[in-house]
């Protein structure tokens, strides 16, 4: 009967826990809900942002890449001279 009692009262500890947990967990899901709400815009802002610096990056990349092209074709080596070919004086 010893043994009985004490899983009663361990049972009644848990079942009091247990409401309250059932009780007070809602309003910590719905408290928590508006930070999700400030985080998910924030990442959201956060995702638009990087697309436009990745696409600022592109377009910066295709524009050095054409002043290269330009560079390239502006510093090219002269080419040799031809050898001079000398007609024979009749």
């Amino acid at each position: 009967m010893n043994e009985a009692a004490g899983v009663g009262v361990v049972l009644s500890i848990l079942l009091v826990v247990a409401a309250v947990l059932w009780i007070i967990l809602p309003f910590a899901i719905f408290g928590i809900k508006g930070h999700l709400v400030n985080i998910t815009f924030e990442l959201r802002e956060a995702r638009k942002e990087a697309a436009e610096r990745l696409a600022e990056a592109q377009r910066q990349r295709e524009e050095l890449e054409r002043l290269n092209a330009l560079l390239a074709q502006a510093v090219r080596p002269p080419a040799p001279p031809r050898p001079s070919v000398t007609r024979p004086q009749t």
